[in-house]
């Protein structure tokens, strides 16, 4: 089994978070619009 680095473990948090705010700057810019 090989130990995830944490260099590796932020990078997915980091992506992930990411993801995250593109996904609510997409639905706030839609409610603005509707």
């Amino acid at each position: 089994m090989q130990l995830v680095t944490f260099g590796e473990i932020e990078n997915i948090f980091y992506l992930k978070f990411k993801s995250w705010t593109k996904k609510k700057m997409i639905t706030e810019i839609m409610n603005r619009i509707i």
